[in-house]
């Protein structure tokens, strides 16, 4: 399952970066390709895709979780055929044509219910629900798309419980502090990135005695002792469960994953060693946008946007404030006493003597 988006670059080069992550066997990100382009474009998205089909098996079930961009839609079913391309769950909630307010946190809640239906009969409901409350715009927005590509009862592909490619999002938090440094640069920094990253997790992955990875083997043992709380039936074939598990969580598969080495960016100091035929050509067509660069994503008409503010505790602006704020926390508050009041004394002085 790939997760693949494009975010602009906020340096001297004004472009945007292409990116293609996974998830390993572990639920870690893995970076499967990036590329650098002039802008996004139809042409771009062709360079990529075409580019990236070369790496991956064409026997090998293959999911897409992207946003519903103009080059994607078009160049997915061209150039991977045979791939499932779902549509990300907060980018079509972002594009809900209902306005700010109440009526449209109940219209993304019922869609959100939509998209995660797993039978015909749910999903007629929550649209059911929709209708009641007159989100009649909602209804006829969900039907010009095509449900094979974001509906879960729909959808012929496997997601294993992705619904967001939030995972490209996140690829693109950990570069964020180098998106300003020119492409050759910023090129080698990613491969510098990665190569750490892919050797951290090949020592950890070594010393895993587990069948399944960890996270994934304490997850098969939590649903093991939730499951004792079933009434079962016997049976005269047992058979283990790791049988039903695909070979993607195995610690084995998550090993070899992390045991092909990556090699330094040829340059004039180290020339490569490969023939001109492994070289990949810059995408065709596309130039820079005019302007000043970029310095943060563009983001959608409805997209909720959060204010900085100055705290009064720092000083600094941020999402927080003087009661949240860590750098330098409030001194505690002295401790209040009430004041006894006459009558009160009064009474306790009787009850004292009399």
């Amino acid at each position: 399952m790939l997760f693949i988006n494009c975010n602009f670059l906020t340096g001297k080069f004004k472009g945007g970066l292409m990116v293609s992550c996974g998830k390993a066997g572990n639920q870690e990100i893995y970076p499967v390709a990036f590329g650098i382009v002039p802008c996004e474009n139809c042409e771009s998205w062709e360079w990529f895709l075409t580019n990236l089909k070369g790496i991956i098996r064409e026997d090998r079930p293959l999911t897409i979780i992207s946003d519903r961009g103009a080059g994607l839609l078009k160049h997915v079913p061209v150039i991977l055929p045979k791939a499932y391309h779902s549509y990300c769950l907060y980018h079509m909630k972002g594009n809900i044509p209902v306005q700010k307010g109440k009526s449209r946190q109940t219209a993304v809640k019922l869609f959100e219910e939509c998209y995660i239906s797993l039978t015909k009969e749910k999903f007629y409901a929550s649209a059911k629900s929709m209708r009641n409350l007159k989100l009649d715009s909602v209804i006829d927005w969900m039907v010009k798309i095509p449900f094979q590509n974001w509906e879960a009862h729909a959808f012929q592909g496997e997601r294993f419980g992705e619904n967001t490619s939030n995972i490209a999002e996140s690829f693109n938090s950990v570069i964020k502090h180098d998106k300003r440094l020119p492409a050759l640069e910023l090129v080698d920094c990613i491969r510098a990135k990665v190569m750490e990253q892919n050797y951290k997790r090949l020592v950890e992955s070594n010393k895993c005695t587990s069948r399944l990875t960890p996270r994934m083997q304490a997850l098969l043992n939590k649903r093991v002792t939730y499951c004792r709380f079933y009434k079962f039936r016997r049976t005269n074939w047992p058979d283990e469960p790791y049988k039903y598990i695909i070979p993607y969580y195995t610690t084995e598969y998550y090993r070899g994953l992390y045991a092909r080495p990556i090699y330094p960016i040829p340059d004039s100091e180290r020339p490569p060693k490969i023939n001109e035929e492994g070289y990949v050509l810059p995408p065709n067509g596309g130039r820079e946008s005019a302007g000043r660069a970029t310095t943060s994503r563009y983001r959608g008409s409805r997209e909720k946007v959060r204010n900085k503010r100055k705290c009064g505790q720092c000083g600094r602006l941020g999402f927080h404030n003087s009661r949240r704020c860590r750098t330098s926390p409030l001194a505690p508050r002295a401790p209040l006493f009430r004041r006894e009041s006459n009558s009160r004394m009064i009474n306790f002085l009787r009850r004292m003597f009399f």
